[in-house]
């Protein structure tokens, strides 16, 4: 279990029901997030509930958003800070299995970006650019030391360009599944969901999108039902930013400056592309889970645990 924190202050020993709804990866995690949704009970307020339009102005004013703004659950009695960054439209609590599994081997952080899971937007402007360098800035505000930096899917993506930013000085960086560089099928799907974005029912559309290209036959459980109405029920600026950017990033001028050493676990189908990530990270290793889908840390969390601390062993002895 952990302590879940709320800018700089304690808000609680252990996890809140809602959290442990989300960590079993029940049928409860639609209304876990009801509970826990920072509008103050119903994620539809301010437009963020399932299937329902939101009015956002594309001209509001953006602010900074502080590190100790972020909500984040901290577990683990490990000597190594491990900070796990969720995916788009997803929440730390996904990791709650895995950090359980790593309890005794790292210190674990895991944070909700501004606009996801009990971190609301607040004017924040989501974008690539701005979450990495939340990045570093919620690194120094713990006093991390040398941190590993582990993201799933855009988290992935995220923690990538914060080492290559230098703002952080990470020990390795772990990216799960997440496209950068994109393989094709990726690329293909930003491209469909560009053009959906302002299309009639698009959360309807996205949540087919995501069930079909997410999750194997095998996954489409409860725990799936569960995460696709989570992410669909996020707010239209986090919705649509993954899309309309995501085309936007140069993997030739970013991932050569990552020197750290770093891991890429791939899903039955990775959404990587591992070639040409070869070609551009001076120390990189690669892994597969065949038997899981994107959300591998949810569905194989055992496996990727031990390959967790492989990758962790042979980093720091230097092989």
């Amino acid at each position: 279990m952990g302590t879940t924190i709320v800018g700089t202050k304690f808000v609680g020993m252990g996890f809140t029901d809602a959290e442990v709804d989300v960590q079993k990866g029940c049928s409860g995690l639609g209304r876990a997030r009801r509970k826990a949704h920072p509008s103050g009970g119903d994620p539809r307020r301010n437009g963020a509930g399932p299937y329902l339009p939101r009015s956002y102005l594309p001209g509001d004013r953006s602010r900074a958003v502080k590190s100790r703004e972020l909500s984040c659950t901290v577990s683990g009695i490990g000597s190594i800070p491990l900070i796990c960054l969720h995916g788009w439209a997803c929440d730390g609590s996904q990791f709650g299995e895995l950090s359980e599994l790593l309890d005794k081997d790292f210190r674990i952080f895991c944070p909700d970006l501004p606009g996801h899971g009990k971190t609301p937007l607040n004017g924040f402007n989501p974008g690539f650019q701005p979450y990495a360098r939340l990045i570093a800035d919620f690194s120094k505000s713990q006093k991390l030391e040398r941190p590993v930096l582990l993201g799933h899917s855009m988290g992935g993506v995220l923690c990538l360009m914060a080492a290559a930013q230098g703002g952080i000085q990470p020990r390795a960086v772990i990216n799960l599944d997440g496209s950068f560089p994109a393989a094709p099928q990726s690329a293909s799907g930003f491209q469909s969901l560009r053009a959906l974005i302002n299309t009639p029912h698009f959360r309807d559309r996205l949540a087919l999108m995501v069930r079909e290209s997410f999750f194997l036959d095998s996954e489409r459980d409860a725990r799936c039902e569960a995460i696709v109405q989570a992410m669909c029920s996020a707010p239209d600026p986090v919705l649509h930013f993954v899309p309309e950017q995501a085309g936007s990033l140069c993997a030739e001028q970013i991932l050569p400056n990552v020197r750290v050493p770093v891991l890429y676990v791939g899903s039955a189908s990775p959404r990587f592309d591992m070639d040409k990530a070869a070609s551009l990270i001076p120390r990189v290793t690669f892994e597969q889970i065949h038997e899981a889908g994107h959300f591998l840390h949810i569905y194989a969390a055992r496996k990727l645990a031990a390959t967790l601390r492989q990758f962790q062993r042979k980093s720091h002895s230097g092989g």
